[in-house]
């Protein structure tokens, strides 16, 4: 019970003890009232009976006698008389029966009253004429009893209903700052902190408010400083310092699992001469300026999955997934472009001071053969200076099989005719329970599986997959509906979906129609578009909190944003991005990994490491502050045609 509660009913029976109280007093005090008055009222009846009888009883006029009694006493407020003749000792006996039917039966068989008997002697001169006996009716008294105590039972109801509402209206106001301090220490719990409390007037919990604000402010600046040293240890160890991209550690780490992936993809190398000339004529500091441009351009060419880094004093390069020979000869181009920006060439004759390599991935390769097609191509496109621009192709490249409408149309026969085929991964914790189960998605035609990978980079460049979400979660929906027992499922959520207003009016629709499927049903967001469309991914977010559903982060630590959006957003888990959990030898890599994953785990949010495939990884990675684990280590992904 609250002490709000507490107070306020010890408050209100302290009140009911005392209201009771007085209307015992008061009752008590109108039946002693009515007694008197009873025993008043027949003793006043008695002498005046006496007086009107004594010239019959001289004359011993028995039958005036009893017409006199008879007179005075048939008024319903006596119930017997008896008139003895002394002179003969005859007996005039009469009763009067009377009831009053204004008073509860219940409540006149209580014996609140005693019959009141008043004797008197009847005399004229000195001689004794008679005895009368007078014996008073109780039912009057108990009627006006019974009135009293409705009307005080009225009157009491009244009072404490009013008197219930004004102290329960008064204890809300003045424990007000407490209820506040309470919900904050709430929030404390779950790491939230919000605006100081407001000062309240009472001078003892004006003093506890500001403790509680002083002590939410300091753990609020213990967390953001875990959060910035996090940040300055994932630089130090991941970032280039001069232009905020990735260093060559960090592509080498995004590129060995990739290059033994069997989705396609393009990898494209700049060489920027530019900037070399720069550091050479111009010193260190106009050379960085270049760098900086240069970065900032090449930032805009990154899409979700994207990864760049500056491997050396002038060479850049981008890991581009999913993507055909004619995207990566677009990229490739956009970013010959961005170099001829910078070059100070008013009239554009001069030819670029730059290169760049292209290589289109074959299925599977190793990370140097990746490297080496690399240099191969920048060689090639250093030899035709007025475009130096060359691709090579992998030997068993096959990724040119479908252009972007051929991509559109087969996802839209898919969507139509049901030919998309699932795969299930389990995200476990160390001993090996579920946490969720990822979906995975690909589609099935004559035969032929297209997995994601190949198709997600049309999707994105298409702006279709809104289409491509909203039907993998009616599947699932139709699933959990199906087996109850199933769950959590989590749904991957493209960039073009969050950024679209009509998907989230329809995933707000969705959810609130499907509230029962609010543990079950789980969404995850790459942490790009909290970089790139914050504004966007927030609103979703909320949406998502609003209809109790939960949402994950993909890719988390990959594109060097501050960690801040953490304590905002509040996810319920994040999945580390795999530049983070491989070398855990390197003492310094494994510190940034331990600095990033507490950060989280400090805001309670899980923290889950993919591609986890030997128990020798698992349990490093829990020493490392981690507690959820995604990989071939606990199964395969399961297969389902639903």
């Amino acid at each position: 019970m609250t002490l709000y509660k507490q107070l306020l009913t010890w408050m209100l029976v302290v009140f009911f003890l005392l209201m009771s109280a007085v209307f015992f007093v008061d009752l008590t005090t109108t039946r002693n009232f009515l007694l008197s008055q009873q025993a008043v009222e027949i003793s006043n009846a008695s002498t005046a009976v006496g007086l009107a009888l004594s010239p019959y009883l001289e004359a011993g006029d028995k039958v005036a006698a009893e017409s006199v009694i008879n007179a005075m006493f048939d008024g319903g407020l006596y119930s017997n008389v008896t008139l003895t003749f002394l002179r003969d000792n005859e007996v005039i006996a009469l009763e009067y029966a009377t009831q009053f039917s204004d008073v509860p039966s219940w409540f006149s068989s209580l014996n609140i009253f005693s019959p009141y008997t008043h004797t008197q002697v009847l005399t004229s001169g000195w001689l004794q004429l008679g005895e009368i006996s007078i014996t008073g009716h109780p039912g009057y008294a108990y009627r006006q009893l019974w009135q009293a105590l409705v009307q005080l039972s009225i009157s009491f109801l009244v009072i404490f209903g009013v008197t219930s509402v004004v102290l329960a209206a008064l204890l809300s106001v003045i424990l007000r700052p407490l209820e506040s301090i309470r919900h904050r220490a709430n929030e404390m719990a779950r790491n939230k902190f919000g605006e100081a409390l407001e000062l309240p007037k009472t001078i003892e919990l004006r003093a506890v408010v500001n403790a509680f604000n002083h002590m939410s402010n300091q753990l609020k600046q213990y967390f953001e400083e875990q959060a910035r040293e996090a940040d300055k240890l994932r630089v130090r160890a991941y970032q280039d310092q001069v232009s905020g991209l990735g260093n060559r550690s960090f592509l080498i780490s995004q590129l060995e699992p990739w290059a033994a992936d069997s989705q396609t993809g393009g990898f494209a190398i700049l060489s920027a001469d530019l900037i070399e000339e720069s550091y050479i004529n111009h010193g260190y500091e106009e050379g960085d300026k270049l760098v900086v441009k240069l970065a900032e351009q090449l930032g805009q060419l990154v899409e979700a999955e994207y990864t760049i880094a500056r491997l050396s004093q002038k060479e850049f390069a981008i890991i581009a997934p999913n993507i055909g020979t004619e995207e990566l000869r677009f990229l490739g181009q956009s970013m010959l472009h961005m170099v001829l920006e910078l070059q100070n060439d008013p009239l554009g004759v001069s030819p670029p001071q730059a290169a760049v390599g292209l290589v289109l991935k074959a299925n599977k390769q190793l990370p140097g053969e990746i490297l080496a097609e690399a240099d191969n191509a920048l060689s090639k496109a250093r030899q035709t200076p007025s475009e130096p621009i060359a691709m090579v192709t992998g030997s068993e490249n096959k990724a040119d099989t479908l252009g972007k409408q051929e991509w559109k149309a087969l996802l839209e026969e898919a969507i139509a005719n049901q030919l998309f085929t699932f795969k299930y991964q389990k995200a476990c914790n160390q001993t090996g329970d579920t946490l969720h189960r990822e979906v995975f998605a690909s589609i099935e035609k004559q035969g032929k599986v297209y997995s994601a990978g190949q198709f997600l980079g049309a999707v994105e460049q298409l702006n279709i997959g809104a289409e491509l979400d909203t039907h993998i979660i009616k599947v699932m929906i139709d699933k959990l509906k199906r087996e109850p027992e199933t769950g959590p499922i989590t749904v991957n959520l493209t960039v073009s979906s969050v950024c679209d207003t009509s998907f989230m009016h329809w995933l707000a629709n969705t959810m609130r129609a499907n509230k029962a499927l609010a543990g079950k049903l789980m969404f995850e967001l790459p942490e790009i578009v909290f970089v790139k469309y914050s504004s966007d991914a927030t609103l979703l977010c909320e949406i998502i909190h609003q209809n109790g559903f939960q949402f994950g982060i993909d890719n988390y630590g990959h594109h060097f944003s501050s960690l801040d959006y953490l304590t905002k957003l509040r996810p319920s888990y994040v999945k580390l991005d795999f530049a983070y959990t491989t070398q855990l030898d390197n003492q310094t890599k494994a510190d940034v990994l331990a600095s990033v994953s507490r950060t989280a785990m400090q805001l309670n949010i899980m923290t889950i490491a993919t591609r986890v495939e030997t128990e020798k990884q698992l349990n490093k990675l829990s020493d490392l502050f981690i507690n959820g684990f995604q990989g071939f280590v606990f199964e395969r992904p399961e297969t389902n045609e639903v």
